[in-house]
This record gives structure tokens, sequence and C-alpha cells, in this order.
């Protein structure tokens, strides 16, 4: 398949070249992920939907903006809580809602019947990626963490909209931010993805109780295919085997087992583009910032770490997990330099 065809790009640029960027892409944006911390100044980008999420960026690349942007013309609109944008063949939507840990659950519920609301009323009918953004995560109300807190909700909105919560599930990620709103920024498509599963983990959909009262909501990959193209989102990936969290403790060892898992997952995608880690382009989050050199480390060691690698410090949803990191690829047509 042609290595630039896919009409999809993710790129990062800082914020001092944003205005340029801007011009060169008039109309053609489809949203900014602005990751800074609170005290940070909102980014003005006219219609364009901004996610802004609370995470340090690590390695001295504090300023790099993640910037979605297609070669078709843009349409923009937004609502009381939702802010989006569609070409034609992609929809990208940004919504967010105060939540604090008694409020977690109905946060998520409502945050997801809106997003599905919107991909009814639009036609692009098919979530593709979902990136939740969970403030003070592993908080706790009435013994209930938020993350278990925020599966229960996010189920509810799916079987209220008559969206499978099991195979056929988005792509997606979910980590915690220091402070913020809950947070959920999306991909949607007129076209269904395919759901991959990685054959090392059990599905998360199907995940023991011991994880909560409700399993999460998601597939461990998508694939996106575009009439000759194609485009493998992976998701937010770590050191699970199994259902078990493996190597407590060990950073080192917790990278190694994500890598594994997500060759795994390429295996299972069978693309002829897109079958070593190298054809991938990565977003590392980290749990504690002096683990960063490590991860860093074993990312060079594997040649994957380079100027489109991104690391980020958040919390990751179970806490006996160091990192995790998430892939898009094939890497040549969609990071640019």
């Amino acid at each position: 398949m042609p290595a630039t065809s896919f009409p999809l790009y993710c790129q990062f640029v800082t914020i001092e070249q944003l205005p340029d960027f801007f011009s060169a892409h008039a109309g053609k944006v489809l949203g900014i992920v602005h990751y800074a911390a609170p005290t940070v100044p909102s980014l003005s980008a006219d219609s364009v939907p901004i996610a802004r999420v609370y995470k340090t960026v690590l390695g001295g690349q504090s300023d790099r903006i993640e910037v979605w942007h297609v070669p078709n013309t843009v349409v923009y609109g937004n609502s009381t809580d939702t802010s989006y944008a569609h070409d034609g063949n992609f929809l990208f939507g940004v919504l967010q809602c105060p939540a604090g840990a008694d409020a977690m659950r109905a946060g998520a519920r409502q945050i997801y019947l809106s997003l599905f609301r919107l991909l009814k009323d639009s036609g692009y009918a098919h979530l593709v990626r979902v990136w939740n953004a969970i403030p003070d995560i592993h908080a706790t109300d009435e013994g209930l963490e938020r993350y278990r807190a925020f599966n229960l909700g996010r189920h509810e909105a799916f079987v209220a909209a008559g969206i499978s919560t099991r195979q056929g599930a988005p792509a997606a990620t979910a980590l915690g931010t220091p402070s913020g709103p809950l947070l959920v920024y999306f991909l949607a498509a007129r076209q269904a993805p395919q759901a991959l599963e990685n054959p090392r983990q059990v599905s998360a959909y199907h995940y023991p109780a011991q994880y909560g009262p409700q399993a999460p909501s998601f597939s461990r990959a998508a694939l996106l295919t575009l009439q000759d193209s194609a485009m493998l989102f992976v998701s937010g990936t770590a050191s699970i085997v199994g259902h078990e969290s493996l190597h407590i403790g060990n950073v080192q060892e917790q990278t190694n087992e994500s890598l594994r898992n997500v060759e795994a997952v390429l295996q299972c995608a069978a693309l002829s583009c897109c079958k070593r880690l190298q054809d991938l382009n990565f977003k590392v989050y980290v749990r504690r910032q002096q683990d960063y050199p490590i991860v860093r480390e074993k990312m060079e060691q594997h040649r994957l770490h380079h100027a489109n690698t991104l690391y980020l410090e958040a919390d990751i949803c179970r806490e006996e997990l160091l990192m995790e990191l998430e892939a898009i690829g094939p890497a040549s047509q969609i990071m640019q330099s």
C-alpha cells in the first residue's frame, strides 16, 4: 500500500511554530492536544478543538503541541460541552466536565453519552480511538477508586447507546492527571475499524472482578482502512500478561514487557508496512520523573527513541505500573519532523 496515502497526519510543533503551521494548513487542522500545566495560558486557535491535558512533558520539550491535520477542508462545530471538527473522513472531538471523586461515575457517563449523541447526529458512527484524562485517578470515594468509577460510568453509557463494550470496542488510553476536569478526546470515522486483541493478554473487557466492579471498555488496538491505505492505533499498553501486572518495581523490565505486548499486537495486525516496532511512533507515559532516563534508554536500545517520541509524566491506571506506552503506525506516513 502507498506509504503516504492515508489522509490523516499527526505532527508535533512548538508553540512558536504554531501560527506558521496554521497558516500553512489553513482550514485543515482537525484538533490540537496541548500538554501543559494549569498555569500555562490557553492557546488561541479560533474554532479548532483543543484538548488541554495537564501532563508534564519530559526531556526538556515542554512546548511541544500535538496537531492532527488532514488534506481536506475541515468543518468546525461546538455544543455546550463539546468542540469538534470533521472533514468527510474523520471527526475529532473534545469533551470535558468537572468530576470530583464522588461524581466520576456520573461524569464519565455524561461525557460518553454526549460523545455518542454527536457520533449519531454527525454520521461518523464509528469510534476509533479515545484518550481519557482522569484527575487524581487513584483517589477513592466510599471505597471505590476513581478509575474504577470511571469504568462504571463509561460502560453504562456504552450500554445506553447500544454500543458494544466488548468486540469492536475502540482503542483507548486512560491515564491520571494531577488536576483539571475529566477530559475525553477522540477520533471517529464513517467506516468501522477492525478491533484487535493481544494473544498474550486477557482482553480488557474480560478482566476479572478483582480489578473493579466493571471491566474497561476498549480493545488493544484498532486498524482503520480507507481504500488502499491503513493506520494502526495501539491502545495504552503496559507490563500486563494475562491480566496480571508483571515486574513490580522494575521499570526497565516493565518497559521491555510493554514492548513485547506491542509486538504481539503487530503480529495480529499483519500490515506489510507495519510489522516492526520501528514502523511505529510512540507516546510514552512515565509515573515517576526519575524513571524517565531509564525508560528512554530502553527505547533507544530498541531504536524507538527519536524526535517524534513524546515522553509524559502520568499516573498509570494501576498503581503498581510504572510506565505505559501507546503507538500509531505506519510511522512514515503519520509523524513528520
